[in-house]
């Protein structure tokens, strides 16, 4: 394929370099002291360049003499080359620019372009064959059970979360007490039931907090009120009504978040078989994308978020500008009123 390239490219751009060698052949001083030999070489003059060529090689044999064309000996040369090499292409281009410059520019360009696509067709075949590599490989029964925990856990939360958003609502509205106490912890106790039924919403909260949710949520989703309520503990007895509320709301918020994690993760592992390598980057920036705690938050139909806002500083030099500005605004006169600063 090259070595046809390089013969392209040199095609036709030697007929002068041709009619050059052949007038040489008929200025030899054997040819002028043979007619015969004048004559077959005059016919031979215009013929195709096969025959000009032949008949130049058999002249230049009866006189010892190397009658080729520049361009034949530059091709001869050529087929000696490993163009698909840098050394190769750089000897050819050097050999085509003893006989045309521009031939020898083509060429080279030529040789770049090749270089490039197959440089590009390399980068892709490798990179087809790590997705084959990585398609090839099969879940392991390890793989398989990391994927079921994260499902499940997905669905736990999942459910955990609607659940105390519901309980939260009517824990709000109930405001319930019990015991000889009247205490609204009595009513939380009452309200879950047994001492086994709170044990097991201890430990489902644990749970929660052990999947270091709280290091991972949406920007400004941690400062949330009912967050900060639920990473304060567990309730106690002196905790109140809108305490307790607060606590259920901010495990709701927490667990949405934990359930949507986990099921990224379980997604993750099943498309990378059983890889978790970048699995961190992905769900960062996915949590710090724009509207991301919103689409969580109508998903699970949580509360509305109460994130503090940002405390605003007072910048005396806003306030002097606008005291001149409003300055140079005061009317003229005795009785003209008096202006008041604007946008205080």
């Amino acid at each position: 394929m090259a070595q046809q390239d390089i013969t392209g490219l040199l095609t036709g751009i030697f007929a002068g370099d041709e009619a050059a060698q052949t007038q040489k052949l008929l200025s030899q001083k054997a040819v002028a002291q043979n007619p015969n030999l004048l004559a077959t070489a005059q016919t031979q003059i215009g013929r195709a360049p096969e025959q000009l060529a032949r008949m130049r090689q058999n002249v230049g044999g009866m006189f010892g003499q190397d009658l080729r064309s520049s361009g034949e000996k530059v091709q001869e040369q050529l087929q000696g080359l490993d163009v698909t090499t840098p050394m190769g292409q750089r000897q050819a281009v050097e050999l085509v620019s003893q006989i045309d410059r521009a031939k020898a520019l083509a060429l080279q360009l030529q040789f770049d372009d090749r270089n490039k696509a197959e440089q590009l067709a390399a980068e892709t075949l490798e990179i087809e064959r790590e997705k084959l590599k990585k398609s090839s490989r099969k879940l392991t029964d390890a793989d398989n059970k990391r994927i079921a925990d994260s499902e499940e856990a997905a669905g736990t939360f999942g459910s955990a979360s609607r659940s105390a958003t519901a309980q939260a609502l009517r824990f709000e509205t109930e405001k319930p007490t019990g015991g000889f106490r009247g205490s609204a912890y009595e009513g939380f106790k009452n309200f879950f039931g047994t001492q086994d039924d709170i044990s097991a919403l201890k430990t489902a909260f644990t749970e929660v907090v052990n999947t270091n949710i709280i290091n991972s949520l949406p920007p400004g989703v941690a400062s949330d009120k009912d967050i900060a309520m639920a990473m304060s503990g567990f309730p106690n007895k002196d905790w109140s009504h809108t305490q307790i509320a607060q606590w259920l709301r901010g495990r709701a918020k927490l667990t949405a978040f934990a359930a949507e994690k986990e099921k990224l993760k379980s997604k993750y592992l099943n498309d990378k078989s059983g890889n978790l390598s970048g699995f961190t980057e992905m769900w960062d920036n996915l949590r710090e994308s724009d509207g991301y705690k919103e689409t969580v938050a109508q998903a699970y139909n949580l509360p509305g978020y109460a994130i503090p806002a940002k405390p605003v500083s007072f910048d005396q030099t806003v306030f002097d500008s606008l005291l001149e500005k409003n300055k140079s605004r005061q009317p003229s006169g005795r009785n003209a009123p008096r202006a008041k600063v604007e946008a205080l």
